[in-house]
């Protein structure tokens, strides 16, 4: 009994040994911008500092060092997502390419962002409430009209004279 339970025992010590021999590489993948490396630590260290981010335009994942370049440069989602302060149109390229338009409206409009003043000025015209503004002066001009009357019937025009 003794003899098999030893071998039983240098077996699944054999065994034992031998799965790290058969064990395969696990690589880490990154869920944002999709790179991989077979560390833990340094997969923890890219996860828990940052080193990859998310285009704010397309949602498309990138390495820190990548993703500036693609957002301000490359991607073109950010198309309609702006509008230049100056001429009021819509961004139609890239980043890069819409700060071009908006340095040659500065200079076309005198640096007076006049779409951005029109659009402020429509606002706040749509949250006026006339029919509130039209009731009001009809009150007004209800009290006032009875004063008024009151004045000129109070005038005595025969002290008038009027020139001949």
């Amino acid at each position: 009994m003794k003899k098999v339970l030893s071998l039983l025992l240098a077996v699944v010590l054999v065994c034992s040994m031998a799965t790290v021999a058969f064990a395969i590489d696990y690589s880490y993948v990154c869920g944002v911008c999709g790179g991989t490396t077979s560390s833990a630590a340094e997969y923890n260290e890219h996860v828990t500092k940052g080193g990859c981010g998310t285009c704010a335009h397309c949602g498309q994942g990138f390495s820190a060092a990548d993703i500036a370049d693609h957002e301000y440069k490359i991607c073109r989602n950010f198309a309609g997502k702006a509008t230049c302060d100056y001429c009021g149109a819509a961004s139609t390229g890239t980043n890069e390419e819409f700060d071009a338009h908006v340095a040659a409206c500065k200079t076309k409009y005198f640096n007076i962002p006049l779409a951005k003043i029109i659009a402020t000025v429509k606002d706040i015209i749509s949250k006026i409430d006339f029919s509130k503004v039209v009731g009001t002066v009809k009150d007004l001009a209800g009290k006032a009209v009875p004063v008024v009357k009151d004045l000129i019937g109070k005038i005595d025009f025969s002290a008038i004279k009027l020139p001949a």
